[in-house]
């Protein structure tokens, strides 16, 4: 057999090589965290902006744009008029200008994601072409960007981390936008109907 120094020596070499081996796995992961910090941030921002609700589409009408504002103002009252937060005769809140309108329906219940119709009318001859962007508000757009970036941010910051608890900002994340997705797109089928209606 080998002299007990020998097996000391062979214990003491493999004990330093797994506390290298660990330090160098920390060292490795300390560098990657820092590296990885911006492009991860980035990544997060990008991830957020495409998960928002945004949409783009556009409606034909056999009608002139003189018609259409016609038809449409009855049913677009003012945000907020007179103190006024629910109008029951009004179908949509907003505002009506010559080029277009920035309009939502009008609902009874509480919805941060209604979809918001911002359109803009072209002449075609006889009829007209609305062109029409379905968003959120820009408020609520902005939370979303932060509430959505942040916790994507701090799951991949955990997942480097290995950290259990990272699970966590990722339920958050799921939760966020399943919540603003469903507000959003539950509503907006609803909404184009209902304009549809008017406009035609």
């Amino acid at each position: 057999g080998l002299p007990s120094g020998a097996v000391l020596t062979i214990r003491s070499t493999r004990t330093h090589l797994r506390r290298t081996n660990m330090w160098s796995l920390r060292s490795f992961t300390t560098c990657w965290h820092n590296a990885a910090g911006p492009v991860t941030s980035a990544l997060a921002f990008r991830v957020t902006m495409r998960l928002l609700p945004f949409t783009k589409f556009h409606v034909e009408v056999n009608s002139d744009v003189e018609t259409i504002k016609a038809r449409l103002k009855p049913h677009v009252e003012k945000f907020w008029t007179n103190g006024k937060v629910w109008n029951k005769g009004a179908i949509f809140e907003g505002k009506l200008t010559e080029e277009g309108f920035v309009i939502r329906r009008n609902i009874r219940y509480r919805n941060s994601f209604l979809p918001i119709l911002v359109g803009t009318f072209e002449r075609k001859g006889a009829k007209t072409r609305i062109r029409i962007t379905a968003r959120m508000f820009i408020l609520t757009n902005l939370f979303m960007v932060m509430w959505l970036g942040f916790t994507f941010f701090s799951s991949i910051d955990a997942a480097f981390s290995g950290e259990i608890m990272g699970v966590i900002p990722l339920l958050m994340f799921v939760f966020g936008w399943a919540l603003m997705a469903g507000g959003f797109w539950f509503e907006f089928p609803r909404t184009i109907k209902e304009f549809k209606r008017v406009i035609e």
